[in-house]
């Protein structure tokens, strides 16, 4: 006796399981591509805070005649050029 097995449908079953597969790769691809987009605009923002930051201090320094020979921790000229930079960091850190 010979019997014909129906074995119609397991290509529908197979290609199923593969779409989900795909799908799920696909899925994992653009969280992943978000997850570095978003670190970079962090990375971007505190790059552009810490050079902010820098010029203000620059600017202070230049303005006020503070120069490298005369900055000596705790002078007044000293404590008012870290204010400023910390100021021009915070004023960039929060426009991005």
């Amino acid at each position: 006796m010979s019997s014909k097995n129906n074995e119609s449908g397991q290509v529908m079953a197979f290609l199923a399981v593969c779409l989900v597969v795909l799908l799920g790769f696909a899925a994992l691809a653009i969280d992943g591509g978000m997850l570095f987009s978003d670190r970079r605009h962090a990375q971007n923002a505190a790059d552009a805070s810490s050079l902010a930051g820098g010029s203000g201090a620059a600017y202070y320094m230049r303005g006020y005649n503070v120069n490298y020979n005369a900055f000596i921790c705790g002078t007044s000229g000293t404590i008012n050029t870290q204010s400023a930079a910390e100021m021009a960091a915070i004023t960039q850190a929060g426009l991005n």
